[in-house]
């Protein structure tokens, strides 16, 4: 038995580039992990792959990318009914927030599996194998904090920014992801500082500083539709967070403070908007196998 636990992410900055010719985006964009987590325990099996999840809005086949991700790697080196895995999910990432909690999952699957079976492949083989599952699982391979590139394979980890407190919002409502980029194709526009001008702030060691220019390219296409958005990042400033921004494709509402006064302040302020608001602090891994 094999116990991961997948950390759940922010975007911090995310810039969508040029439609590439395979019909995903290039992207740019500062990755940070944080300490909601969701829970993989691995089981060996006689065969198959079985998914138990305790939250039914979870699809338990091959729609889901533990499935890809089990599959992909039992298929490679054995016979599905030769050997398999039974897979316990435990969830506690919202689903479709824009935190990566599908990706993180996947990617503390391979990790699971890759220990569980002894399969021994390296950091690298598994980073390789990633990429056919999601385009943000290599991330959660490397974890902490990184400059995300490319489709989402070009990864540049940084120096990590742990233990800033954050508070987390999100609405009672499902964001899909290839809506949003379908829409930014036809009326959105790109952040108005490129990540080069976000890393010199980012580098700073004042905190209002650093986290001056959070941005989203995506957040006015979901803002247009949905105004809480807007009234969340505006509540959270208001009570005296630092930075405040969506994350991904939404609809989560990111919220960076000073300390964790400031973020029980803001939590107060954003539960009386929305029901599900998190405080979590962020980490430097994007899972620990324990």
């Amino acid at each position: 038995m094999i116990r991961v636990k997948a950390n759940a992410k922010i975007n911090l900055y995310l810039n969508i580039l040029e439609k590439r010719k395979d019909n995903y985006h290039n992207i740019s964009s500062i990755i940070q992990n944080i300490d909601l987590c969701d829970d993989i325990i691995l089981f060996k099996k006689k065969s198959g792959i079985k998914i138990i999840c305790d939250d039914h809005n979870v699809p338990l086949g091959e729609d889901n990318l533990v499935y890809k991700s089990a599959k992909l790697l039992i298929k490679n080196f054995f016979e599905l009914k030769s050997l398999g895995v039974l897979i316990l999910l435990k969830k506690r990432i919202p689903i479709a927030s824009g935190l990566g909690g599908g990706s993180a999952d996947a990617a503390s699957t391979l990790i699971g599996i890759n220990k569980l079976l002894n399969l021994n492949l390296s950091d690298n083989e598994l980073l390789k194998m990633s990429s056919s599952i999601g385009s943000d699982v290599p991330f959660f391979l490397v974890g902490g904090t990184a400059i995300v590139e490319g489709r989402g394979e070009k990864i540049t980890p940084l120096v990590p920014l742990i233990d800033i407190w954050v508070v987390l919002a999100k609405p009672d409502f499902q964001i899909i992801t290839k809506d949003i980029y379908d829409e930014y194709d036809k009326i959105g526009k790109p952040c108005s500082h490129d990540i080069s001008e976000f890393m010199e702030y980012f580098g700073s060691e004042d905190l209002l500083k650093k986290f001056s220019i959070l941005e989203n390219s995506l957040e006015k296409i979901v803002e247009k539709k949905y105004k809480i958005i807007t009234v969340l990042k505006k509540r959270a400033l208001e009570s005296g967070a630092l930075a405040s921004v969506m994350t991904g494709s939404g609809p989560t509402v990111v919220s960076l403070c000073e300390d964790f006064n400031s973020a029980l302040r803001v939590y107060s302020k954003l539960s009386k908007e929305v029901d599900e608001v998190y405080v979590v602090k962020t980490c430097s891994k994007g899972f620990e196998i324990i």
